[in-house]
């Protein structure tokens, strides 16, 4: 009865820290494309056909999420050579973010009493 309750309880520890972590051991790459065409991985700039090989020799897994920050003025031209060099390296957790753009309206406003 002791043995099954340690076993149980060693399972259930395994569980919570494999939901904390997640996928891909809980690391996001982060690559970002600039109005220019260049491009960074995590902050450092690199060739557009190195992408996928420079995130694998930074650690990241193929089950890492990667983030692609992309403006709105890049060419698609650079977006599907980003995606190649990803999926060739074997990346499947990839979203491409655009920049958020928010706007409001204001109403003018009488004077203070």
């Amino acid at each position: 009865m002791k043995m099954r309750t340690v076993v149980m309880l060693l399972c259930a520890l395994m569980a919570v820290s494999c939901a904390s972590t997640g996928p891909g051991g809980g690391r996001t790459g982060y690559v970002e494309v600039l109005s220019s065409g260049a491009i960074r991985v995590n902050g450092r700039p690199v060739a557009v056909n190195q992408v996928g090989p420079t995130l694998r020799a930074k650690g990241f897994s193929t089950r890492s999420p990667i983030n692609v920050r992309v403006p709105e003025d890049v060419s698609q031209r650079v977006l599907k050579m980003v995606t190649v060099s990803l999926t060739n390296s074997g990346f499947t957790r990839v979203v491409f973010i655009k920049p958020k753009q928010t706007s409001s309206d204001v109403k003018p406003v009488g004077p203070a009493k």
